[in-house]
C-alpha cells in the first residue's frame, strides 16, 4: 500500500470516527430526552387525582386478625335497606345434578353501612384497574373468554 493510498484510508476513517461520535451523542441525547418523558409521564399519571384511592382523615388503628377465616366465594348477592348494605357470598358449583342445578351454597354475610360500602367500592375499582392495566380486560362474558381450539392438520 503506498502513501496515498494510506493516507485516503485514514481520512475515511478520522470521517467515520467522528460520524460514529456524532450518532453516539445523538442517540445518548434521545435517550435521556426519552427517559425524562418517561418520568414526566409516570408522575403525571401519579398526580391524576382519578387514579388515586380517596384520602381520608383516618386515624390509623391497630388491626388484630386472631380467628379470622379466609373462604372461596364465586357467587355474591347484594342487598339493602335504608341503613346497610348486606353482602352474601358463597360457592356455586355449577353442577347440573338429575333434580336439576345444585342450590348455591352461601357461606358469609358482611354488613356494612353506606360509607364503608362506598370505600369498599372505590377500593375495589382501584385494585381491578391496576390488574387489568397489567394483565388485560377482564372478560365477564364466560362465552368470550373461551379460547379458539387449535386447528389440526
Amino acid at each position: 500500500m503506498d502513501q496515498v493510498q494510506r493516507e485516503d484510508l485514514q481520512k475515511r476513517l478520522d470521517r467515520f470516527q467522528r460520524g460514529y461520535f456524532k450518532w453516539r451523542r445523538t442517540g445518548l441525547v434521545a435517550l435521556v430526552a426519552a427517559a425524562t418523558l418517561l418520568a414526566y409521564g409516570a408522575y403525571a399519571y401519579g398526580q391524576n387525582p382519578k387514579e388515586q384511592p380517596p384520602k381520608h382523615d383516618a386515624v390509623q388503628v391497630p388491626i388484630d386478625s386472631t380467628g379470622m377465616r379466609t373462604t372461596y366465594a364465586n357467587f355474591f348477592r347484594l342487598t339493602g335497606n335504608s341503613d346497610e348494605v348486606i353482602l352474601d357470598v358463597g360457592l356455586h358449583s355449577q353442577l347440573n345434578l338429575s333434580t336439576g342445578p345444585e342450590a348455591v351454597k352461601l357461606t358469609d354475610r358482611t354488613v356494612m353501612n353506606y360509607y364503608t360500602a362506598k370505600k369498599l367500592q372505590s377500593a375495589l375499582q382501584t385494585v381491578i384497574t391496576r390488574h387489568e392495566e397489567t394483565y388485560g380486560e377482564i372478560q365477564l362474558d364466560p362465552e368470550k373468554r373461551k379460547k379458539p381450539k387449535p386447528v389440526r392438520d
